[in-house]
């Protein structure tokens, strides 16, 4: 402002702005453990960053393309790791680095050795003959999420959403009670030659035909001689065969299960059962047949969903490649473990960090006790404009707000915040493209001019990164820029 002094700022000053913590030059160098990225380029200061009060913020690194966000980032936790022995970390803290570009994947990455970092390749290419060594490992709690798998497969918010809530419905009753295939394919056989149209029995027919795709036997071509010869009449509206009419389940099940084939169904899906197929199977054969159990009981209409199915069926085959639903998994994870995302499509990129992120977030809330912490986990996003961007027109606004939704809560819950003497999943880094510079130099004049500080700037910054918002709703702690 006009009147107010000027003064040129000393080397104490310099290294309290590259440090952050308004100090003694002293305190840094003597009281405070410390890293170092260099030398400032005017003043030829060392600059010095004091690890737990930099490590335990939100932290962005900005600049063009080329200019180094990437060598920084590895600059600084190789120097963490160099400075604080790996050995007096890896009880106490773990890091989750997601890398979009397989910049990281690579050995003796940060100055670690091997047996501290694992690196996990995603592929989801055709040819990928990785095994369950490049497999991510979810618990069904976090994979068959109804918000997650509407986003994943582009459900509708009116007709698709609703289907996919009955279908997680439904799937957890039948774990609960124990009502497997063996149940629920012949039980909805039964119904559909009862039903009013033929409609159901069609597509039954269909999904016999999509579970019978390696099946080679004289016994089942004679089920299927069976259930072909089924025939609809068109004027009654009823099944028959061979002058048999249906009047009631029981018929079907009991009277003529040999003549419909029922029986024959029945044990067949009883042993698909015991042959322990694959969760991708498993869930692309129970979306279908909740489809044909909404059609029996009109929840649903066929066009409606059928395009969901394939979408779900793609998407499924797709995620095969690359997560595994397992809810044992006890491993101790390393100091270091690295996501690749190099061979992966879009839609991958996508969805998996978020899934991640969650996952670490709520294990790690999960496993912490707010009077006794004694672990902290930090998530690194390189190249976080993949899945942060608010320029991007490719996603809805579900895919949006779901994100938006998840990185608030990562921030948000001040429970679990460092600053306060608590543990939490520390989103470390989110470096960025240069779209984003032309706004934040805009957007600084307009603060300088309406008197805000630099604190509030620096939190405009980061939010309107991470969020895709240009107005502050909440309240966190500063960050080092």
């Amino acid at each position: 402002m006009i009147g107010n002094l000027v003064y040129i700022p000393g080397k104490h000053e310099v290294i309290s702005i590259y440090s952050g913590i308004q100090t003694d030059y002293s305190d840094i160098d003597n009281k405070m453990q410390t890293i170092s990225i260099g030398n400032s380029i005017y003043e030829d200061i060392p600059v010095r960053f004091a690890i737990n009060s930099f490590f335990a913020s939100h932290i962005g690194i900005f600049g063009n393309t080329g200019s180094g966000k990437s060598n920084t980032l590895a600059k600084l936790y190789f120097e963490l790791f160099k400075t604080v022995d790996t050995k007096n970390i890896i009880n106490k803290s773990s890091f989750y680095l997601i890398d979009f570009n397989g910049e990281y994947s690579h050995s003796g990455v940060f100055g670690l050795n091997d047996d501290e970092i694992k690196i996990i390749n995603f592929n989801t290419s055709e040819n990928n003959n990785s095994g369950n060594a490049n497999k991510l490992k979810i618990s069904k709690q976090y994979f068959y999420n109804e918000e997650l798998l509407s986003i994943l497969f582009s459900a509708r918010e009116q007709t698709q959403k609703p289907f996919i809530k009955r279908l997680l419905k439904r799937l957890k009753y039948a774990e609960e009670k124990g009502w497997g295939l063996h149940n629920w394919l012949p039980n909805l056989f039964a119904k559909s030659l009862l039903h009013s149209s033929r409609e159901v029995f069609e597509y039954i027919k269909e999904i016999i035909e999509y579970m019978s795709f390696n099946v080679q036997s004289e016994e089942h071509e004679e089920f299927f001689e069976k259930i072909r010869s089924i025939q609809w009449h068109t004027r009654e509206h009823y099944f028959f065969i061979n002058n048999l009419f249906f009047n009631t389940i029981e018929d079907i099940k009991s009277t003529y299960s040999a003549e419909t084939g029922y029986d024959y169904l029945y044990q067949w899906c009883f042993e698909i059962e015991n042959s322990d197929i694959g969760w991708c199977d498993k869930f692309i054969l129970n979306t279908k047949l909740q489809l044909a159990s909404d059609m029996l009981n009109r929840y649903a209409q066929f066009e409606h969903i059928n395009p969901l199915i394939y979408r779900i069926e793609a998407k499924v085959r797709e995620l095969d490649t690359i997560i595994e639903i397992n809810d044992n998994d006890n491993e101790e994870p390393p100091l270091m473990t690295i996501y690749s995302f190099r061979e992966c499509s879009t839609d991958i990129k996508k969805v998996m960090p978020l899934l991640i992120a969650k996952m670490l977030f709520d294990n790690h809330k999960s496993q912490t006790e707010q009077e006794n912490i004694k672990n902290t986990v930090h998530l690194i996003i390189d190249e976080a404009h993949n899945i942060l961007s608010s320029d991007s027109k490719r996603e809805g606004n579900s895919w949006k707000n779901y994100r938006l939704d998840l990185f608030e809560s990562l921030c948000q819950n001040k429970k679990y915040t460092l600053e306060r003497g608590s543990g939490k999943l520390i989103i470390s880094f989110f470096a960025f493209s240069s779209r984003f510079l032309n706004l934040i130099k805009i957007k600084w004049l307009f603060f300088s001019k309406k008197g805000h500080t630099y604190p509030a700037f620096t939190k405009w910054v980061f939010f309107t990164a991470l969020c895709g918002k240009e107005t502050l709703h909440l309240t966190y702690s500063h960050i080092h820029l």
